[in-house]
C-alpha cells in the first residue's frame, strides 16, 4: 500500500469518526473544544501508525490459526 492511499484511509477513517468526535467534544468546556478535537485527532492517527494495525490477519488466517491449536 503506497503512502497517497494510506493517507486517503487516514481520512475517511477521520471523516466517518467525525460525527462521534463532535459529540464528545461538545461535552467539554467551549475554550477547550477546539484543542480538544484536534488531540483526539492526532491521537487516532498515531494509533492508526502501530504495528498492530498492520498485522491483523484476514479472517480466514485468523480461523486457520484458530484450527491448527
Amino acid at each position: 500500500m503506497n503512502e497517497q492511499t494510506k493517507k486517503q484511509y487516514k481520512i475517511a477513517v477521520l471523516n466517518l469518526l467525525q460525527p462521534k468526535i463532535a459529540s464528545l467534544v461538545k461535552e467539554a468546556h467551549p475554550v477547550y473544544q477546539e484543542d480538544l478535537e484536534q488531540e483526539l485527532k492526532l491521537k487516532m492517527l498515531e494509533k492508526m501508525q502501530t504495528p498492530f494495525l498492520h498485522n491483523i490477519p484476514s479472517f480466514f488466517e485468523f480461523v486457520s490459526s484458530n484450527e491448527k491449536e
